[in-house]
């Protein structure tokens, strides 16, 4: 008796700390899960079949949760088989692989669909579980990092519209703020970009030029953006990269904002006819645009 009545003690005593140390742990595996959705998204995959089973957090409620109601919390015995159950249910959920009928995901607001894909190079893969935000329907395409063999995180893909373009791309049109550009240059047999040394007096003139030209062909052109994972022979179109791996040349153009480690352009060293292409950054506070621009023969 008197060995219960100190167990009964200590958990009771210790009954809000063990509160605290659940919330804890349940904000880490939160934040946990959040980093792993930062995660690099596969190549996108088109939704061929689909069924709605959000019913899962129900079934998961009325099956475990509800029940719990019942239960005397202030009885020592009813905790500990509380503690028990939730420890089974835990370890029969992630080994079943059922983990995504987690009704807290409801309350975050996601959303459960079993569906199957046509993936790339002709890959097709039926009863896929995806957890994502959106609502979705069949033919829509959708972004995924994969959580299980057969459990998706996944995020509609969705292109970014002309209005939303020109929008961030405003800046460069505004006359009252503060610009400034600098110029990289791709060498052949060079594996990094150097930076182009220009006098400061010729800078607003590089800024506008480079100003017009975007604004000649994104603001004023009509033309449509679609995703290059799905580029076809239409025309008058602009390509949203989308596929998983960058090219080289392309990778550069986030390595160089903010980098000033980058070797200066030495014109004793090296000849201008040795660029193969220009990355020209252009920012004004927290808005940036970056240019990839491929020089041709006759441009050298």
């Amino acid at each position: 008796m008197d060995i219960y009545w100190n167990v009964e003690s200590y958990i009771t005593k210790h009954y809000f700390d063990n509160k605290l140390l659940s919330l804890a742990i349940g904000m880490l595996s939160y934040y946990d899960f959040k980093f792993i959705l930062k995660g690099t998204p596969e190549l996108a995959f088109t939704i061929t079949e689909i069924k709605d089973i959000n019913y899962e957090h129900l079934t998961f409620l009325t099956t475990y949760i509800i029940p719990l109601v019942c239960f005397d919390f202030e009885n020592i015995r009813y905790q500990i088989v509380l503690f028990i159950l939730l420890i089974v249910t835990g370890i029969i959920y992630v080994k079943t692989n059922l983990f995504y009928a987690n009704p807290t995901l409801a309350i975050l607001k996601f959303r459960i669909y079993k569906v199957s894909g046509a993936f790339i190079n002709g890959d097709t893969r039926k009863n896929i579980i995806i957890i994502i935000r959106e609502k979705v329907a069949k033919d829509d395409r959708v972004k995924y990092i994969i959580l299980d063999n057969r459990i998706y995180y996944a995020k509609k893909n969705q292109h970014i519209s002309k209005d939303e373009l020109i929008q961030s791309i405003n800046f460069l049109f505004q006359n009252n703020i503060e610009k400034q550009i600098i110029i990289y240059a791709l060498l052949e047999n060079n594996a990094y970009p150097q930076k182009l040394d220009i006098k400061n007096e010729n800078l607003p003139e590089l800024i506008q030029v480079f100003s017009n030209g975007i604004n000649k062909r994104i603001v004023e052109k009509e033309y449509t953006i679609v995703s290059l994972s799905t580029a076809d022979e239409r025309g008058n179109c602009y390509y949203e990269y989308d596929l998983d791996e960058l090219p080289a040349e392309i990778e550069f153009l986030s390595t160089v904002v903010g980098n000033d480690s980058l070797q200066v352009f030495d014109f004793r060293t090296s000849k201008i006819n040795q660029i193969k292409s220009l990355i020209i950054v252009i920012s004004s506070g927290d808005s940036i645009i970056t240019l990839f621009k491929k020089l041709t023969p006759v441009e050298k």
